[in-house]
């Protein structure tokens, strides 16, 4: 089973549609699944003992606050061009929560030949050049925007649009 962690963002109504709007036009994958922070990558796993781990590091995290200041576009992995919102609040929490769902089933897996950016994909393209252009018209228009996490979601990425396994909440 292709699994993934991901947290979606609780936002102000308006902001929250202005993002899915946005992504609609321009992430492929706007109609599978909300706007989300991953936490875990794809990744071929056992769902049971995944989620063993997922519930001792939600059990030992508190919701996170975070403010998406920052529009960024670089290339990916894959070669195709992201544009993406990232927090500057709340951020180490993000990659603390990334790093500790790597450290065990899962720690093989960890890339770590690419630093981690917590961030909310909102275009995903093939033509750097349009897409650079896309964050900049984005960037000038973009105010930064508060929200919070209060949940860990695991996802079964094999479904159409994907299936949430089980959802655990952070420790309040």
């Amino acid at each position: 089973m292709r699994l993934a962690v991901v947290a979606y963002p609780q936002l102000d109504p308006e902001t929250a549609a202005e993002i899915e709007s946005f992504r609609t036009r321009h992430d492929p994958l706007a109609h599978r699944i909300p706007a989300h922070f991953t936490l875990v990558f794809p990744a071929e796993t056992d769902a049971v003992t995944l989620a063993a781990e997922i519930r001792l590091v939600a059990a030992s995290s508190t919701p996170v606050d975070f403010t998406l200041a920052r529009v960024d576009a670089s290339i990916g992995i894959d070669g195709r061009c992201y544009v993406v919102l990232e927090p500057v609040e709340g951020r180490a929490c993000f990659e603390t929560m990334h790093a500790r769902l790597y450290s065990g089933v899962l720690a093989g897996q960890l890339r770590r030949d690419v630093e981690y950016v917590p961030h909310v994909t909102v275009a995903v393209g093939e033509d750097a050049e349009a897409y650079g252009r896309l964050a900049d018209d984005l960037r000038a228009a973009w105010s930064p925007a508060a929200g919070r996490i209060v949940e860990l979601v695991l996802l079964d990425l094999d479904d159409d649009p994907f299936r949430a396994v089980e959802v655990f909440e952070l420790h309040q």
